[in-house]
């Protein structure tokens, strides 16, 4: 059920504690195009590196659900009208075998006795009994409370937390911030497991979960703070993105800013690699394996290989968050940093790897391209807020500007990757011509559908609703061609601004790769009649399911049940 969801947007960064905290829930908004109620909340990942969605739904027995191999002629053809050429719409044509779901059953909640925040199953092919992990926030409110497990998956009475266990492995068993943030599955042998946790000690497991033993974090630096990825191919292999302790008394200080460690014995121990740099890095922005691509530079990618944003020399002294800068920028090591880089693109700020692409923000104003050679500055660009996207489409060493059919600059971006993981939707909140400050006056973002290659791209659907670096735009999982985004509803945009946009939300969905969105037809029954705000008496046609997304679960007012 995980997708790929990345995000390019500077104000992705934020100081964990205060941003997680739950204050009390906000009145229920009530607008007849909406039927406000939500199905669970979701965690906020730390770092808001990657945003995944879980999304649920319920078909009428005597609807088609999707086709075994790909999607219909008549989604093709649909895609292909709209200019979808290269959606995820028209892959499989050959095998469209109509698959009908099961309608029997029922789902039965489960209840624990702190707020649930992500699920995370674990089916190792290795062997090993299948189970579930639940990442909780604690009583305060804030990321990384007691963690729990199902070994009968996710039946009621089978839950169990297991802090206390875990908790005993710790020296001393003493932690006044014990908790844990994140739980990750080695790809490459999914017997190991690593239990992110949020104070000086995280857990591993080299038995898928049978056993775990307590480890210290990399430079004895608090795992809340920290990003950590498995090596695709090497299971004892992990990057962990820390923040330094100066950046506790003060963010902005000089001294402020990231490291990079590297373990390759499963955390036993750990290698800076800005020290392994000498010089060359002072700072880590961003980063993930390189052998994401199979290719580098027109060669199999080697397992060393690792892509980076970074400051060079002295130019990280800028503190925590310095928003798009142009002394920060795209390196490629192919030996831990140990040498002098492979590939540099100047200015290359934020970048994600997305359906075997590698998409790269950097800064509008900045002097040189991709190629390093001189380029003129637009002259409509806000110097340190817009940006414009590269990609490279096979290898990560050329790019190539993307193509959006849109005159406005950007702030940011989102993107999700399609389901055949061949290309990617690209969400890009734009800077209207007048707005000012960090952020575009509007709320939203506009919805791009991939074309035959990753630079080319169509509008496919406007004004998805975006709260700073997340926007509610979602795939779902087993229905190819299927995603689910809210909007605010069009004639609010043409009407002139309001207060709360999130009150004129839609929830509407496309079943052909973005060729066609319409509204989700409102439900003939509700189990709870607070969630009908449909007004009595009003037409049919005038109310809609909404959904809550990612905006809501992380929303500032804090998420909803």
């Amino acid at each position: 059920t995980y997708h790929k969801k990345a995000t390019l947007d500077q104000r992705r960064g934020f100081d964990p504690p205060e941003s997680l905290v739950t204050p009390a829930r906000p009145e229920t908004h009530e607008a007849i195009s909406t039927v406000q109620c939500m199905a669970r909340a979701r965690r906020l990942e730390q770092g808001a590196r990657l945003v995944l969605a879980l999304s649920l739904l319920l078909l009428p027995s005597s609807v088609i659900g999707t086709c075994e191999g790909g999607a219909c002629a008549g989604d093709h053809a649909a895609a292909t009208a709209a200019g979808l050429l290269g959606s995820s719409a028209q892959s499989g044509l050959g095998a469209c075998q109509p698959k009908k779901y099961p309608t029997s059953g029922s789902l039965m909640p489960i209840t624990l006795d702190t707020q649930i925040l992500d699920l995370v199953w674990v089916n190792s092919t290795e062997g090993g009994q299948p189970h579930v992990y639940a990442v909780t926030q604690d009583s305060g409110g804030f990321l990384g409370g007691p963690l729990w497990r199902s070994e009968e998956p996710g039946r009621a009475e089978a839950w169990r937390d297991i802090t206390p266990m875990l908790t005993d492995l710790v020296p001393g068993k003493v932690s006044p911030y014990f908790g844990i943030t994140n739980v990750l599955v080695s790809p490459a042998l999914g017997q190991h497991i690593l239990l992110q946790g949020r104070a000086h000690f995280h857990f591993t497991s080299r038995d898928g979960g049978k056993t775990f033993k307590a480890i210290g974090t990399p430079g004895n630096t608090t795992g809340f703070d920290q990003e950590i990825l498995f090596h695709p191919k090497q299971p004892e292999w992990i990057l962990a993105k820390t923040r330094r302790p100066s950046c506790s008394w003060y963010m902005r200080s000089s001294a402020c800013g990231y490291d990079l460690y590297l373990t390759q014995d499963f955390g036993t121990s750990w290698r800076n690699l800005t020290e392994a740099a000498s010089g060359r890095v002072s700072s880590f922005r961003d980063f993930d394996w390189g052998v994401s691509m199979p290719m580098y530079a027109g060669k199999p990618t080697p397992d060393e290989a690792i892509f980076a944003t970074v400051f060079a020399g002295d130019a990280g002294a800028k503190g925590l968050y310095p928003g798009w800068d142009k002394d920060l920028h795209y390196v490629v090591s192919l030996d831990f940093f140990v040498s002098p880089v492979a590939r540099m693109v100047p200015c290359g700020n934020l970048f994600e790897v997305v359906a075997s692409k590698v998409f790269l923000a950097v800064p509008s104003d900045c002097p040189l391209g991709a190629d390093g050679k001189a380029r003129s500055v637009p002259s409509r660009s806000v110097a340190g807020r817009t940006v414009t996207l590269y990609v490279s489409d096979w290898d990560g060493d050329d790019f190539t500007e993307v193509c959006l059919p849109s005159n406005l600059e950007d702030d940011g971006y989102n993107m999700v990757e399609t389901h055949d993981s061949a290309a990617a939707f690209v969400l890009a909140d734009h800077a209207e011509p007048g707005s000012r400050g960090p952020t575009s006056d509007s709320p939203t973002s506009d919805a791009y559908a991939p074309a035959y290659n990753a630079s080319m791209h169509t509008l496919s659907l406007r004004n998805v609703f975006r709260r700073d670096f997340l926007a509610d735009f979602m795939r779902v999982e087993g229905l190819p061609g299927m995603f689910i985004a809210n909007r605010v509803d069009p004639l609010t945009v043409a009407t002139g601004a309001v207060a709360d946009y999130g009150a004129y939300l839609q929830t509407v969905a496309t079943r052909n790769g973005g060729a066609d969105w319409s509204r989700l037809p409102l439900p003939t029954s509700f189990r709870y009649a607070q969630c009908d705000a449909c007004p009595a008496g009003a037409l049919h046609d005038r109310c809609s399911l909404h959904l809550h997304g990612p905006t809501s679960w992380a929303s500032p007012a804090g998420p909803r049940p």
